[in-house]
């Protein structure tokens, strides 16, 4: 690993429907770190990890792998060399005094 920058987000804003779901976002990732994105609901972090294998492209802004813009690659390259995971997390919580259980 040479510890340069593998993800730079420069900018970056995406609408959907006159509504922002991203906000002049930038940030940068080094090679090897580990990153998490954390927010409330609706503060853009499903939006921000669509935007990196272009599920949807970002109305400004730029998103760069290893120092080249995603929109200067093909789909079928970019996608080929991203993994994504995503899961939902359940919690459950037993509510001991009413013997209920909670689902959030």
């Amino acid at each position: 690993m040479g510890g340069g920058t593998a993800l730079r987000v420069n900018g970056l804003t995406k609408s959907f429907g006159g509504m922002t779901a991203v906000r002049e976002a930038t940030f940068s990732i080094n090679e090897g770190e580990r990153v998490a994105i954390l927010g409330p609901n609706g503060a853009g972090k499903s939006t921000i990890i669509n935007l990196l294998p272009r599920f949807y492209d970002p109305n400004k802004g730029q998103v760069c792998i290893d120092e080249q813009n995603i929109h200067n690659v093909t789909l079928s390259s970019l996608r080929k060399n991203i993994s994504l995971v995503e899961y939902v997390l359940f919690v459950l919580v037993v509510n001991y005094i009413s013997r209920q259980l909670v689902i959030l």
